[in-house]
This record gives structure tokens, sequence and C-alpha cells, in this order.
């Protein structure tokens, strides 16, 4: 399962780049209405609402991108804590892959299937190492 903060780092990319393409289209327009404006004063007064409008869509857009592409995912350093329910809270495990609620005393995440341990006996000296080691740090053995 793809982390939700991930999810919601594509969405906003995604929006910001969709409402810069559509000022920019409304500011073209605003462009156009300034050259056909002449003297006729509605359109120069559409077209300053245009600009107006574009300017605050484009403002908005690279804001929606700058928020998106600055989220910093918390995936594999999320903790043990306290999860808030409406009935008060417990003490539960998230899975260290993608955030989900698990239990303590579960081996591998029921949404993910990524296992949930954050460390791993060596099967060689049974040292304890972080689960992302790709060798035992105090014996060296290969870990799989």
């Amino acid at each position: 399962m793809q982390n939700k903060i991930q999810k919601g780092k594509r969405s906003l990319i995604t929006l910001g780049v969709i409402i810069i393409v559509l000022t920019t289209l409304l500011i073209v327009g605003a462009v156009l209405c300034t050259i056909a404006a002449a003297a006729r004063w509605w359109l120069i007064a559409i077209s300053a609402v245009l600009y107006v409008i574009g300017i605050f869509g484009l403002i908005i857009g690279i804001t929606f991108i700058w928020t998106g592409a600055s989220l910093k995912a918390t995936q594999g350093n999320l903790k043990e804590g306290n999860i808030p329910l409406e009935n008060g809270t417990i003490n539960a495990t998230l899975c260290p892959n993608c955030g989900a609620k698990i239990s303590p005393d579960d081996a591998f995440c029921p949404e993910c299937t990524q296992p949930t341990a954050k460390i791993k006996a060596c099967p060689k000296c049974k040292a304890q190492n972080e689960r992302t080691a790709k060798v035992c740090t105090k014996c060296g053995q290969p870990l799989e």
C-alpha cells in the first residue's frame, strides 16, 4: 500500500499544475481582451479582472506545488504512541513501512504485508541489528 503522504503529495502537485495551466489560459484571455479593448471600457474592466484572478490563480497553483513537493514522508519514522479514539486513547503501534495501525504482536502489517519488526537477529551470533541492515554489525554475517 502506498503511503498516504505520498498520495497527498502527488495530489497537491497535480492540482497545482492544473490550476497553473487554467490560470495561464485565463491570463492569455485577458491579454486578448486588452488587445481587442481599444476604447471599450467594459473590455478593459473585464481584462483587469481576468488579470487579477489569473495572478491569484498562479499564486495558489505555485503554493500547491511547493507544498506538495516539500511535504516530508514520515515512512519508517513512525513510533509507538497513543492513537486517539472517540472513547479515549489506546497505546498502539504503527507500521514502520506504511504507518497503518497494528497490534504490537503483529509480525507482518495487514495493510502493506511488510515485516513490522524494527530489529532482526543475526543467524550466526544472534546479535540484534536494525531491520534495514545488510550485514551484522557484530560479526559481519550477511543478513537476508
